[in-house]
């Protein structure tokens, strides 16, 4: 297994982990986490399970983060400068790829999601594959048809199309979003 897929199953396992309520502040990079961080709960009762996860990945993240900031101010006496911009560089390119393997995850999501309308409006619903959203997908089925549930999933190609190409995520996010209802709803959906 790849260093990368080892960090990447690691940063999940312990996201599903916290977002389960374990502490998990020993198996954090250096075990260093704030007490006051380790003991309150950044998951309010009204969170969704989707929003639990993402909110664990993001502090899983931060924790890392943290951890590499600690780890060069530690070696910053050691290191010369260009060492330490070849490590801040390093740094920021695995910030990256974890991000934009969220956004990837995020659109893969939605695909799926638009996959199972597609499917209901088939009259197919025994193709339905997340169970777990069914109430969504059958009453988006019933606003929509296949031509427009394969119009939406255009919207989301598009989207992985201009995330590729570095184009500003949370806008490319925003506007899949609003197509996707735009497509699937028109114009009486904002009523």
């Amino acid at each position: 297994m790849r260093e990368e897929d080892e960090i990447r199953a690691a940063v999940i396992a312990l996201a599903e982990a916290q977002a389960a309520g374990e502490d998990v502040s020993g198996e954090l990079p250096h075990g260093e986490v704030a007490v006051e961080a380790a003991e309150a709960s950044p998951f309010g009762d009204d969170m969704s399970e989707d929003e639990q996860r993402d909110t664990a990945i993001a502090l899983v993240l931060d924790a890392v983060r943290a951890a590499q900031e600690a780890e060069l101010a530690e070696n910053a006496d050691f290191l010369a400068k260009s060492a330490i911009r070849q490590i801040e560089a390093r740094n920021k390119r695995q910030l990256t790829a974890k991000t934009f393997e969220s956004l990837r995850q995020l659109t893969a999501i939605v695909r799926s999601w638009l996959r199972d309308v597609m499917a209901v409006c088939a009259e197919t619903p025994e193709l339905v594959i997340n169970v777990d959203a069914r109430a969504s997908v059958m009453e988006a089925a019933e606003a929509t048809d296949e031509a427009r549930a394969a119009a939406a999933l255009a919207a989301v190609r598009r989207c992985d199309e201009a995330i590729s190409y570095n184009v500003s995520p949370e806008t490319c996010i925003d506007a899949m979003l609003f197509e996707i209802r735009e497509v699937l709803y028109g114009s009486h959906s904002a009523d």
